[in-house]
């Protein structure tokens, strides 16, 4: 708390929250954006198994529903490899190797979902309106960045693909509908991202001082405030912890006490 309250003197600032607030919670949201494309793989999986049923059936397409099949395994990958980074709590290391893991797994992850709706809104639905892209770039754009960067430059990229090959393929009075529609998902996918990703912040800053508070009482309700060392209470809680497991393991239990002579000199010679 004293480090966020002198840290609020400084002028650096990202959503109305000062630089150490922020990266005090950034492992906290970068498990979370693991968490989220963890959950969000495989259920962009399911859907891709789903959808390569029709080609076959309607269509007789066998290439499309092969496609289709593909980026539900890799998707299935993808979910594999969140598991893996969870595990290995990829999201607590701030090395180099860890960063570019990290942010590599959420890259591919997007270009997967994003590449596909414009394939889908371009070249394979020409006469209508790209309504699974602006979807997509609604429900994917906030989820993953914490920074105006990745989150800005980003959609402007994929919004300039999606919009040059718009007009390449699609008749002037679809693209021109297209374009209108990539101008309101933006402002609205940004809108989402800066409420979306305030409130993350805001919610981990909570947590941190719940538990920042909770080890607080912890320690004032099990160690002496003189000598920091542990009391009657936090030694008859381990006791009956150690009690219960002798009994489960069927075993023995040892007790030592030690007698220390003028321990009242000694404190009071270290602490005066």
């Amino acid at each position: 708390m004293e480090r966020e309250l002198n840290d609020n003197v400084k002028k650096w600032y990202f959503l109305g929250f000062t630089k150490n607030q922020v990266q005090s919670v950034i492992p906290i949201l970068k498990k979370g954006n693991i968490s989220t494309l963890k959950n969000l793989s495989i259920s962009t999986a399911i859907c891709f198994f789903v959808l390569s049923i029709f080609p076959i059936l309607l269509q007789h397409n066998i290439l499309e529903s092969i496609a289709d099949l593909v980026a539900g395994f890799i998707s299935i990958l993808f979910y594999f490899a969140s598991k893996i980074l969870l595990k290995h709590e990829v999201f607590n290391k701030k090395t180099l190797s860890a960063n570019i893991i990290y942010l590599s797994h959420l890259a591919l992850y997007l270009l997967l979902i994003i590449g596909y709706s414009i394939y889908a809104g371009v070249y394979h639905n020409r006469i209508h309106p790209a309504v699974i892209f602006f979807l997509v770039m609604l429900t994917t754009q906030f989820l993953f960045t914490i920074n105006l960067i990745g989150n800005f430059f980003i959609s402007l990229i994929c919004y300039s693909v999606f919009i040059a090959l718009a007009i390449h393929y699609k008749p002037r009075e679809i693209w021109i509908f297209d374009i209108s529609s990539c101008l309101i998902t933006f402002l609205l996918s940004n809108i989402t991202w800066y409420e979306t990703v305030r409130n993350r912040i805001t919610q981990s800053l909570d947590e941190l001082r719940l538990t920042e508070a909770n080890i607080a009482l912890y320690d004032l309700a099990n160690k002496d405030s003189l000598t920091m060392l542990y009391n009657r209470r936090k030694f008859y809680e381990e006791m009956q912890k150690l009690l219960i497991a002798r009994d489960l393991s069927k075993g023995t239990i040892a007790v030592l006490i030690i007698d220390i002579d003028d321990i009242m000199s000694f404190c009071f010679n270290a602490f005066n």
